[in-house]
């Protein structure tokens, strides 16, 4: 009994060692004054990257197979407050993380699009975007399986012609 509390003092000191001798970098913060004592007139982050963020998009926002910003604002937007790895894999990341959060949601997405639109739609369809790191969206190339028409914010069956 008293081996194991010695070993367990040991190892909390072995860790707070580590801990205290571990040096973490700090946020560079640029800062401008004009005045000693004075308190900054702009503070800015020296590192700023976007969280990973789901955005749909209807097919008249956008141009398809162009990397040109689609226009005007998501039909439907989430923030999902990580920040995945700047690369491919963190784009991965953030696209699943959307897909989870959406998938929820298909069964009334036509009700949930028409509600939050604020105008008619005729035949479109939705895309997935993404935003990781920076502020600019991605084409996942993700699209609903259907079409959607809103009249006066209430989804109805789009007609076949």
């Amino acid at each position: 009994m008293v081996f194991l509390r010695g070993l367990f003092i040991l190892a909390t000191c072995l860790v707070l060692v580590q801990c205290s001798t571990v040096k973490k970098p700090k946020d560079k913060v640029e800062t401008t004054t004009s005045k000693p004592n004075s308190l900054p007139s702009e503070v800015k982050p020296a590192n700023t990257t976007t969280p990973c963020t789901c955005g749909v998009f209807l097919t008249n926002q956008f141009v398809k197979g162009s990397d040109e910003q689609p226009k005007g604002d998501p039909a439907m937007i989430q923030e999902v407050n990580k920040v995945f790895p700047c690369n491919v894999i963190g784009q991965k990341q953030c696209q699943t993380k959307c897909l989870e959060s959406i998938v929820a949601h298909l069964p009334n997405s036509a009700t949930v699009l028409c509600a939050t639109l604020g105008r008619d739609i005729h035949k479109q369809r939705a895309f997935l975007f993404i935003k990781n790191c920076k502020d600019t969206w991605i084409n996942t190339n993700i699209a609903a399986g259907k079409e959607y028409c809103c009249k006066d914010g209430v989804s109805y069956q789009c007609p076949l012609v």
